[in-house]
């Protein structure tokens, strides 16, 4: 026994490039083949979850939940389809809804869409991509309904960054779903129990310095000039170098945690900073509404039904 054990390290010495290697693909190996085991197991769990939950008899007259899903082909470089086939579609389908998917192929496409649901035959919309899907799907949505009338939008972590969900205080910092299972069947998990949390999106009005000049130049003229776009969303206001680099940044997924770094660093000497941008921000704060701003209806309709609903009428 000693002997073999000896030829074994001799030979493991004379070889020792090739033994590093077989032992980095060895421990490469054995992590995925452990994380692949956790990750079914976390599905499972929460396969069980929706299973149950779609055992519940309902009444012969009651109508199944109604989720319209977009899905943004585009988002996380093509996969984020397949990332939502393989962790959320499952449990939508176990728990029992009635799901209709539209895989959009474009964001701009998302938008249009999102514009020409009918929302009043929809109990929820699940959006599936990352913080821009989001972002242009709610400018769909608020342009053509108030934020009272919209349905529940759920959100499914599709993207590269996912900022929206570090930013609305579900995870921590942004995370890649594709190695965090449990980040999907969470969102999904979510939508079929219902949970819900109230959130303001941010509306941004984006005006050209120059157009906004030129109209007070011209403000008696009849030219013609654009009217400011109107964005809504839920994460955050990013341009220039700074966000030029961080859309970079998964792109170089192989550099591990350097890939910020490296992203600066290459991207500095491949294109270098332009002239600085002119910004100007005016910000505005969010009002809730109160008794001073609401006026009474002329119809003499109560006006504690409509704030406190009561049925008691101003006299």
């Amino acid at each position: 026994m000693s002997l073999k054990l000896k030829r074994f390290t001799e030979a493991i010495l004379r070889h020792k490039k090739k033994s590093i290697f077989a032992l980095v693909v060895a421990i490469s190996g054995g992590n995925a083949l452990n994380s692949k085991i956790k990750d079914d197991e976390v599905r499972r769990f929460y396969g069980e979850k929706a299973k149950q939950f779609g055992a519940v008899p309902i009444h012969p007259n009651q109508k199944l939940r109604k989720v319209v899903v977009l899905i943004n082909g585009e988002a996380k470089r093509q996969h984020a389809a397949r990332i939502f086939n393989k962790n959320g579609l499952p449990l939508l389908n176990l728990a029992g809804l009635d799901i209709n998917i539209i895989n959009v192929s474009s964001q701009s496409e998302m938008e249009n869409i999102a514009r020409t649901i009918d929302y009043k035959e929809a109990d929820c919309i699940f959006l599936v991509g990352g913080d821009g899907t989001i972002c242009h799907a709610l400018n769909g949505i608020l342009q053509k309904t108030k934020i009272e009338d919209q349905p529940p939008i759920g959100m499914f972590p599709g993207g590269n960054r996912n900022k929206t969900f570090s930013i609305l205080g579900f995870i921590k910092e942004s995370v890649d779903p594709k190695s965090n299972v449990r980040l999907c069947c969470e969102s999904v998990m979510a939508l079929i129990e219902g949970k819900q949390k109230q959130f303001y999106p941010i509306c941004c009005k984006l005006e050209n310095i120059f157009d906004k000049e030129l109209k007070e130049k011209k403000e008696n003229t009849s030219s013609t000039i654009p009217s400011p776009s109107v964005n809504y969303f839920l994460s955050e206001i990013a341009l220039g170098w700074f966000e030029h680099c961080e859309l970079k940044i998964p792109k170089f997924w192989w550099m591990g945690p350097l890939s910020g770094y490296f992203t600066y660093f290459w991207e500095f000497f491949k294109i270098s900073p332009k002239a600085p941008i002119r910004v100007e921000i005016a910000y505005e704060k969010f009002c809730p509404g109160c008794r001073k701003c609401i006026e009474i209806p002329k119809d003499n309709e109560s006006f504690l039904t409509w704030i406190f609903g009561t049925s008691n009428k101003v006299k």
